[in-house]
């Protein structure tokens, strides 16, 4: 691929042979289409631009999906050309752009050898644990960071719409050793609950993004079908908190067994 590439608003309808150089923001677990039947996959892309960080939702369908599982990696940069993009329609769920590109089986990627987490960390903005009631029960998007000091065990539910799901709370706190309650839901317990676990005796830092701010038992957080978590990344903010961390250990230790 050229070294030129464009912006993500650069890059038009139905446009063919554009380049543009993406991290990849969000990736969410495959879903399947109630009506088609059509397994998907959504991804957040965000292009580096100044202080911005322009967005845009990408699909992968069907088998592209498998023929695609190791590209596209979480945090990584790329130099992508000759997706599809088309208008956005409403049936889109959990894309505000008025884009979406689809990726295809001739969509061309390469990975770079590029750090941009602390990038794509300063383009969102962090809620403080103690700010956090304000957006209860609200469409507000929040991202946080903290360390986590305890997982607690799996839980079924039966929902609103006749259907279970499995739920499973994680105890952070964060570097002012306020406390809060996040419940990732259902694919995110699977994968992320499963990660933190296994480093849960080092206390690992968790980023998360897009959660919503719920009022159940208190000020709570939970996942939505959009939300990313980014675990013990190696950036500014993850290293600030490590260190804060190891200095007040033993506050940490009390607090995860009280």
């Amino acid at each position: 691929m050229g070294a030129f590439y464009k912006l993500i608003p650069q890059i038009f309808t139905f446009e063919k042979n554009w380049t543009a150089k993406i991290i990849v923001a969000g990736k969410q677990a495959t879903k399947t289409d109630r009506n088609t039947v059509s397994r998907y996959q959504n991804l957040l892309l965000m292009d580096l631009e100044g202080n911005k960080g322009n967005k845009v939702t990408a699909i992968i369908y069907d088998a592209n999906i498998i023929a695609l599982a190791d590209e596209l990696k979480l945090g990584k940069t790329y130099m992508l050309s000759n997706a599809t993009v088309k208008d956005n329609r409403n049936e889109f769920r959990g894309s505000l752009q008025d884009k979406i590109w689809t990726i295809i089986a001739k969509t061309e990627m390469e990975e770079l050898k590029e750090d941009n987490l602390n990038f794509l960390f300063s383009r969102y903005e962090l809620t403080a644990f103690n700010k956090l009631e304000r957006y209860m029960n609200s469409n507000a998007e929040i991202s946080v960071i903290g360390i986590a000091i305890e997982v607690r065990q799996k839980r079924i539910i039966q929902t609103q719409f006749g259907t279970q799901a499995c739920l499973q709370d994680v105890v952070l706190i964060d570097k002012s050793f306020e406390t809060i309650i996040l419940t990732p839901w259902d694919t995110f317990v699977e994968n992320d609950c499963v990660t933190i676990i296994d480093n849960i005796g080092s206390k690992p830092i968790i980023w998360a993004t897009n959660l919503k701010v719920s009022s159940y038992n208190g000020v709570t957080l939970s996942t939505k079908v959009n939300s990313t978590f980014f675990i013990n990344l190696g950036i500014v903010a993850v290293i600030d908190y490590k260190m804060k961390t190891d200095e007040h250990v033993e506050d940490t230790n009390v607090l995860s067994s009280g």
